[in-house]
């Protein structure tokens, strides 16, 4: 994982021929996935690495709904059933961001609770993003 030397930059998980997955930043420099991701043990990890290398592929679509799926808006899930566990990301540019994760116990339907909270981390996000950006274009 890369180590920014700006503290404004996300944190890359993943940097791909085509695509990067990074930590999402909210307010106060906030990031719920990469608390998640600090907490997971070797083997889990690869099991996510090998979801975000399925990503880099230009010749797959991400029509994998075991994987990964479209929930509302610019929301997505990646999602890993073996681990009931789903972790929330949106686009950017050619960033996957991830937002937070939610480890659920047996239903298939997402709480709607969850995702609200997802859509509103994500938000926050993208406003945090926005405002970055302002700030290196003045400079």
């Amino acid at each position: 994982m890369d180590s920014p030397t700006d503290p404004t930059q996300r944190d890359k998980v993943h940097t791909g021929q085509y695509v990067t997955i990074e930590f999402g930043i909210g307010p106060a420099g906030l990031s719920p996935a990469k608390e998640y991701w600090d907490s997971l043990n070797d083997t889990i990890r690869a099991r996510w690495f090998s979801c975000f290398r399925h990503l880099d592929n230009p010749q797959r679509t991400y029509g994998n709904k075991q994987r990964i799926k479209h929930l509302k808006g610019e929301l997505y899930e990646f999602k890993d059933v073996s681990l009931n566990t789903r972790v929330f990301t949106y686009r950017d540019g050619n960033a996957w961001v991830l937002v937070s994760a939610f480890t659920e116990k047996k239903q298939q339907k997402l709480a709607r609770r969850v995702l609200e909270r997802a859509l509103t981390t994500m938000r926050a996000m993208q406003e945090q993003d926005a405002l970055r950006r302002e700030k290196s274009n003045e400079d």
